[in-house]
């Protein structure tokens, strides 16, 4: 079976973000109101092939938990959704 595993991945708190700091500018330039802090990351979606849905999330975990995908010190990256592809 095929799945598709989406992640995303930001900087951690305390973590520069030069990009979300740019949109945060660019947003209150705009006069938009109520945006208090903007992130930035980056969004994946991982397409596994596996016998369960399992076998795929422990696949994908594999995959975006350490080096040289994401950086421990600098990264965390959170689990979104995983699905069956037809």
């Amino acid at each position: 079976m095929l799945y598709r595993v989406r992640v995303v991945v930001y900087p951690r708190e305390g973590v520069s973000d030069p990009e979300g700091d740019t949109l945060d500018g660019r947003l209150k330039r705009k006069g938009i109101q109520g945006v208090r802090k903007v992130r930035s990351g980056r969004y994946w979606e991982i397409f596994v092939e596996a016998d369960s849905k399992e076998q795929a999330e422990t696949s994908a975990r594999q995959i975006y938990t350490g080096p040289p995908m994401v950086n421990p010190v600098k990264d965390q990256a959170q689990l979104l959704a995983i699905e069956e592809v037809r």
